[in-house]
């Protein structure tokens, strides 16, 4: 669990655009693959964004499904807490092509589930409402212009491919995600993990890193750290936060229809350099936000920097309105080019 994808065993994963710079994480493995021309597709896992950042950084499509449409059985973590953990973990596909997605998904999208997402099914562009947000006001960063300028650009486009006028809104309802988020995922009971699942033994390792002798990450042992806190909390603080959660559930509830969409940047920069992205794991809000709510999202590559580093921008839509964002995804594909090649291949 890392905003990049680096171990003791194999050392750091890189960006096939610019190896000096991280493929994010923790799905980011996967990610370079697709982006180097070095796998076909891909399924990546998406607890707090692990699979829309290495997407969004690498310049691939990624898609967090409806939670529970795709089975997790047989993936490590995994949590005896299921109607919690399968809200905030999703599996998902992860591709060069937008076209790919809804044909992924269907295959590994639970018998039951297919149905219910109707990926076949017509979507009406006309009828979308558009809600977008280049999250200016963030207390915790604001994105760069690469990044607002990507959001301005697909809303510009949606604008007359749509015929209706995009509504800007205002995200300070949401500020707290950062904080939020991180304490409902880490105080889940029962998640797997590498000391026993409620963060025990995770203060010994902290000391063993200390002094050089520990065998894992530091991100892995504070994640267990801030577990074991998180989970020895007073009930009524703990409580205090669902009811603070449930309140940010209703405002996007009642702002998102059917047949509406969210667009928001995928992060405030374009990859970081190795180890500079963990200086900005308080910005995990403009992913994991959407972990929260349980809504599905697709990020979507839509340009380059002018150093060939990909931006993209993030399509929300509802519980099982994952074929509005699939075919949104398609549609900025055809625009926009979606992935480019890092090199020659």
């Amino acid at each position: 669990m890392s905003l990049e994808t680096t171990n003791k065993l194999i050392g750091t994963t890189k960006n096939p655009h610019d190896t000096t710079r991280t493929c994010g994480g923790s799905s980011g493995g996967e990610a370079s693959l697709l982006a180097a021309g070095a796998s076909v597709i891909g399924i990546g896992s998406d607890v707090a964004g692990s699979l829309r950042l290495p997407a969004h950084y690498c310049g691939i499509w990624g898609h967090k499904p409806t939670p529970g449409t795709v089975s997790s059985t047989g993936h490590y973590p995994s949590c005896n807490q299921y109607e919690e953990w399968t809200r905030a973990f999703t599996v998902g596909p992860m591709v060069r092509y937008a076209t790919d997605l809804k044909t992924f998904l269907r295959v590994i999208a639970k018998p039951e589930q297919v149905e219910k997402l109707d990926l076949d099914g017509k979507v009406d562009l006309k009828k979308i409402k558009i809600y977008y947000s280049e999250h200016e006001d963030y207390y915790w960063r604001t994105p760069n212009q690469h990044c607002r300028n990507a959001v301005n650009k697909v809303v510009d486009h949606l604008r007359n491919v749509c015929g209706s006028e995009p509504q800007k809104i205002d995200a300070h309802f949401s500020q707290n995600v950062p904080d939020l988020s991180a304490i409902d995922l880490l105080s889940i009971e029962g998640i797997e993990d590498c000391f026993d699942g409620n963060g025990n033994g995770a203060l010994t390792e902290l000391m063993k890193y200390a002094t050089f002798r520990s065998q894992h990450t530091f991100m892995l042992i504070m994640c267990g750290v801030l577990r074991k806190t998180l989970i020895n909390s007073p009930q009524k603080s703990r409580d205090k936060v669902k009811n603070i959660v449930n309140k940010v559930r209703k405002a996007f509830d009642s702002m998102l229809g059917e047949d509406d969409i969210l667009i928001v940047p995928s992060f405030p920069t374009e990859a970081q350099k190795h180890g500079d992205v963990l200086r900005s794991i308080i910005c995990i809000g403009y992913l994991s936000i959407f972990n929260l709510l349980g809504y599905p999202v697709t990020n979507c590559p839509v340009g380059v920097t002018s150093d060939g580093l990909p931006v993209g921008v993030q399509i929300v839509s509802r519980p099982y309105g994952d074929k509005i964002t699939l075919t949104l995804a398609e549609e900025l594909e055809a625009s926009f080019g979606g992935w480019i090649e890092p090199s020659d291949i």
